[in-house]
């Protein structure tokens, strides 16, 4: 059965250059602020899997994020890069919510590997249970488009922006 209700959420997809940058800005600030996230990615089966994983993100928006070569998602993601990212805040009613829409672009290991990690322990000051494992790996994932959910007001607000554009 369908209900007809009022929609409640409010889709923007900000067209002029200083709005896009205001939201680019509001969900960089938000995602740079969170340390865990939901990594989406349909495996060898074809079914959907979610994991979390601690991340970072640079300047440019690109997540950073590690785990083990021997895991099953380690080669299904070498061989699928497109994912789905989602990072909300950590309550149990959350007001902000961001995905992203990214693709690994690197595979980051051997004395880069050191380097990023002493950054991303700077920036991300979670226990990495699984960095000191011999086939520890890190992903650099590119954003392409990012959607952030708003629910501070009565209505819940849409912002979908192209981060290429």
């Amino acid at each position: 059965m369908l209900y007809a209700h009022p929609d409640p959420v409010k889709i923007i997809e900000p067209k002029d250059n200083s709005k896009k940058e205001q939201i680019k800005s509001r969900i960089w600030f938000f995602l740079n602020r969170a340390d865990k996230m939901i990594l989406a990615y349909i495996n060898e089966l074809g079914e959907p899997v979610q994991s979390m994983m601690l991340y970072t993100i640079d300047d440019d928006m690109n997540f950073y994020f590690g785990t083990l070569k021997r895991f099953p998602k380690y080669e299904f993601l070498v061989n699928n890069p497109p994912l789905s990212i989602l990072v909300q805040e950590p309550n149990a009613n959350p007001k902000i919510a961001v995905s992203v829409k990214a693709a690994i672009v690197e595979e980051i290991d051997g004395e880069q590997l050191k380097e990023r990690l002493r950054w991303f322990s700077e920036k991300n000051s979670c226990k990495y249970y699984i960095k000191d494992q011999d086939d520890f790996i890190m992903f650099k994932a590119k954003a392409l488009s990012a959607r952030l959910i708003d629910g501070n007001s009565e209505k819940i607000i849409r912002y979908d922006l192209n981060i290429l554009d």
